[in-house]
């Protein structure tokens, strides 16, 4: 491992990741006033949950010892209420993009700009830790993996 051989420049690495995940797992545990919330606040939880996301990221085969709390942090965010949102157009069939009326553009579906970075960040997680999953999972606790499991596995239709 390159950063083993690096002495003690790796372990100011690690100190310092290890505060910057602090952070980030403090800042996102923040709870936010269902109406009324400042901007700052939104956009501060927010940045908290995009540097969560990039902890993750960094590491796609590999499975630090820290990682599955990151991961739970992260993972309680995804039914937060929508402070951020972002419009998407409908896909209507034939009608192109600058077709779309007045009136339906009052009809966009609306999705949560925080969820879907929880969703796509698990998702990525999901897609590079698959090969060795069954390493992985070890890590976690049993509250982890029935979290994880929760958000990452569809539920039966007939279930």
């Amino acid at each position: 491992m390159l950063l083993a051989d690096a002495g003690v420049p790796c372990q100011n690495f690690v100190r310092s990741l290890h505060v910057v995940q602090e952070r980030f797992v403090a800042a996102s545990r923040a709870r936010l006033p269902k109406a009324g919330a400042s901007p700052e606040a939104i956009i501060r939880q927010h940045a908290a949950v995009l540097g969560l996301a990039s902890l993750i990221l960094a590491f796609p085969y590999e499975l630090p010892a820290w990682l599955p709390d990151v991961i739970e942090a992260i993972a309680l965010r995804v039914n937060d209420p929508a402070p951020i949102q972002v419009r998407r157009p409908p896909r209507v069939a034939g009608v192109g993009p600058f077709l779309v009326d007045a009136d339906a553009l009052c009809a966009f579906d609306v999705v949560t700009a925080l969820q879907n970075t929880v969703k796509k960040t698990l998702a990525e997680f999901r897609r590079t830790h698959q090969d060795t999953w069954h390493l992985d999972k070890l890590a976690f606790t049993d509250d982890q993996l029935s979290m994880l499991t929760d958000l990452l596995v569809s539920p039966g239709y007939y279930a």
